[in-house]
């Protein structure tokens, strides 16, 4: 009862508990009286301190990656999601695209696209989504990629969304004007909201002023360049592309020599029996490539290909990415 704050300006103790004390005392002194006395004990934040800023001191030592889900095309009337990469340094966005949903198979698209176009970084910083789950995961598809073309890969602390302050910022920043340029252009496709995504990538990488660098994300970038504080690397990977951005799963080969996969079996004359191969699939990623693809491998060596065609009903599952 002594603590209770009272009407007013609850600076000093009023009313019946100065009455009662016969002294009007500060509330802070009581506080600092009852901890001293141990009568009371300070609730703790089980979460800790915020996480602290930092800011890389080059481009390419470090990328943020995440995604955000929203109704980016109001004329659709439901969610898709925003995935996006950018360059911790100077806030230049290196790669983004809007997709049907949050899967593996997308992230791994963007990952091709940002290394094919501005090459590999040191690291990747992303939050505890277990599509980004350690290379120790059954299907960490993300991490593998990463780790197989020697990109480190960090996490941030659970429960602390701040330290993704950064590209939480930029989604807000685009919320707020790619789902009006598409209500007002009169958007139905992710082709045509894509279109309008990149086209605000490209305004807020070359004119955007960043309020605490006062510059814009391409004057950092170019004058890291400048002054040879850039750490990308082409990519260093002697297989093929197709097969390290595909979805990797482990299968076992039956005593026949036939894979379960995809509710189906796949033989396979090739394969050691009763021993462990490599299935790696690649959904369709253009108007030259629209059939999915399925990719035996058993220690490196491929043993079969094979080409899904469209009008195959059993196939159906491989028509929706899985994570």
């Amino acid at each position: 009862m002594l603590f209770k704050r009272t009407r007013g300006t609850g600076s000093c103790t009023h009313g019946r508990n100065g009455r009662r004390c016969g002294k009007r005392m500060h509330r802070n002194s009581l506080r600092r009286w009852a901890l001293r006395n141990g009568l009371y004990k300070p609730g703790r934040d089980k979460t800790g301190k915020a996480f602290l800023r930092f800011e890389m001191g080059g481009i390419g030592m470090l990328f943020q990656h995440d995604s955000s889900q929203h109704v980016w095309i109001p004329h659709l009337e439901r969610k898709h999601t925003l995935i996006m990469t950018v360059d911790d340094h100077s806030r230049f966005i290196v790669g983004a695209r809007l997709v049907d949903e949050d899967t593996s198979w997308w992230h791994l698209r963007v990952l091709r696209e940002t290394f094919e176009t501005y090459g590999c970084p040191l690291a990747y910083f992303t939050d505890n989504h277990m599509i980004f789950a350690p290379n120790t995961h059954t299907n960490a598809q993300f991490s593998r990629v990463l780790q197989a073309l020697h990109i480190d890969l960090k996490h941030a602390r659970k429960q602390h969304p701040e330290a993704k302050g950064k590209i939480e910022k930029l989604f807000d920043y685009f919320q707020r004007r790619v789902p009006q340029l598409c209500e007002r252009r009169k958007v139905t496709s992710l082709k045509e909201a894509n279109k309008i995504l990149q086209e605000c990538v490209e305004f807020y990488n070359r004119f955007h002023v960043h309020s605490e660098t006062k510059e814009t994300p391409w004057m950092r970038w170019n004058q890291a360049v400048k002054d040879h504080r850039s750490y990308l690397k082409p990519i260093d990977y002697d297989g093929s592309l197709d097969l390290l951005f595909g979805l990797h799963y482990e299968r076992g080969v039956g005593k026949d020599g036939r894979v379960s996969f995809g509710g189906l079996f796949w033989r396979l004359p090739r394969a050691p029996r009763h021993g462990k191969i490599t299935v790696v699939i690649r959904y369709p990623t253009s108007s030259r490539r629209p059939y999915s693809e399925l990719f035996m491998i058993y220690k490196g060596t491929l043993l079969k290909h094979f080409i899904l065609s469209k009008g195959l009903r059993p196939l159906r599952s491989f028509t929706h990415p899985e994570h």
